[in-house]
């Protein structure tokens, strides 16, 4: 989550460039990357429905190697005049087709998300059970297994990894 930034010049890092999607109708939200200079990339067509589904996809020209990076955000408040459950559903349908999408172009993908659906919740929500089947009928694995937040004594893993690479080892760290 990036926020509207309106001064990039306060957010710079030496070395790395800045991209990303910001919201157009009101504050917080949106995504973005640092993006090494030295790495030849390009943004991607990606849906971004301001507050249900924000999200910036690049393909990136490692050597002769290309990876497709997707960032996805999907805040936890409420639209006025959604109900709930129905921004939850456009989500899931969306992260569907767009997962489909990206592995149907035959290239690495890795999909980072916080979407503050807890994966520690698993037996107890039958959306995030269908979150998960949805990126895994799509060829994705999660990476990240161990609680992402943790506050007050609740624990949660609400941002996620996903790739659809064969890997023999993953490490990932939280």
């Amino acid at each position: 989550e990036v926020w509207n930034v309106q001064h990039l010049e306060t957010i710079q890092i030496p070395g790395y460039k800045f991209v990303s999607k910001q919201r157009t109708t009101c504050r917080g939200g949106g995504v973005g990357f640092y993006i090494n200079q030295k790495l030849k990339f390009k943004i991607l067509p990606s849906p971004f429905y301001d507050k249900i589904f924000e999200s910036i996809t690049i393909e990136t020209l490692i050597g002769n190697k290309k990876n497709i990076i997707c960032n996805i955000y999907r805040p936890p408040s409420n639209l006025p005049g959604i109900l709930p459950s129905d921004q939850l559903n456009n989500f899931m349908d969306t992260i569907d087709t767009l997962s489909s999408e990206l592995s149907n172009l035959n290239l690495p993908v890795y999909i980072v998300t916080d979407s503050n659906i807890n994966l520690l919740n698993l037996s107890n929500n039958s959306h995030t059970e269908a979150y998960l089947q949805s990126l895994y009928s799509n060829g994705y694995v999660q990476t990240i297994l161990k609680a992402t937040r943790i506050q007050n004594g609740a624990s949660s893993l609400i941002d996620h990894i996903f790739t659809n690479q064969e890997l023999n080892s993953i490490t990932t760290g939280v």
